[in-house]
């Protein structure tokens, strides 16, 4: 059994390492505790607004890897408010006063709730689900993690959500073929250029792509 835990938690860091190449890190966040640890990611390059965002969490109990949770994610805007200077928790978009001690709520960044929880699955070894954040801006995102009934931890991973910038059409100078983005032609191999640029022609014995 020990065996087959370690083998789990290897697998688990493998298709972390391989995420990381492929998306974004979040980076690891510890239970208030230290008991459990977060590590987070998403498979696309960054998080953008209006874009649906593919999160994968790896949840461990010091040096175990755990599969069976309930865990559940959160997302939280951070936004101009009010809150209380002696309660955190009270947090409002609009002067007022404490409704528990009556103070008068100061200004300051406030978190927002902007998407209710969401349920993640396990397929693998990493929870993961989906989520489209609908306005550009800084963000918490809070990962609940319920190893057991009765039991549960939250760690909270901050996020800047970007305006989608569509990438440029290239194209290839041997070829005359387009392609959505930047890279190197798949008949050819050449270099791709950014669509409507200047490009000299090759000298001598260059490729003539009317000829094709």
């Amino acid at each position: 059994m020990k065996y087959l835990v370690v083998l789990l938690t290897l697998l688990c860091l493998v298709s972390l390492g391989l995420l990381a190449d492929q998306g974004k890190d979040l980076g690891e966040q510890a239970s208030a505790d230290g008991k459990y640890k977060v590590a987070g990611k998403v498979q696309e390059a960054g998080i953008y607004a209006k874009k649906s965002t593919s999160f994968d969490f790896a949840v461990q109990e010091g040096d175990t890897l755990i599969t069976d949770a309930a865990v559940s994610m959160t997302f939280y805007m951070k936004v101009n408010g009010y809150l209380c200077p002696t309660d955190a928790d009270v947090q409002v978009e609009k002067p007022a006063k404490c409704p528990k001690c009556q103070q008068d709520l100061q200004q300051g960044t406030i978190r927002k709730r902007v998407k209710t929880e969401v349920k993640l699955s396990c397929p693998k070894y990493n929870y993961a689900g989906k989520q489209v954040l609908d306005l550009v801006g800084e963000y918490d995102l809070d990962v609940k993690v319920a190893p057991v009934e009765g039991e549960s931890v939250t760690v909270t991973f901050p996020l800047s959500v970007e305006t989608w910038v569509a990438p440029k059409k290239h194209t290839c100078t041997m070829c005359a073929g387009v392609y959505p983005g930047p890279g190197f032609c798949k008949k050819c191999g050449m270099a791709l250029v950014e669509k409507g640029e200047d490009v000299p022609k090759p000298k001598g014995g260059g490729h003539d792509p009317k000829k094709h």
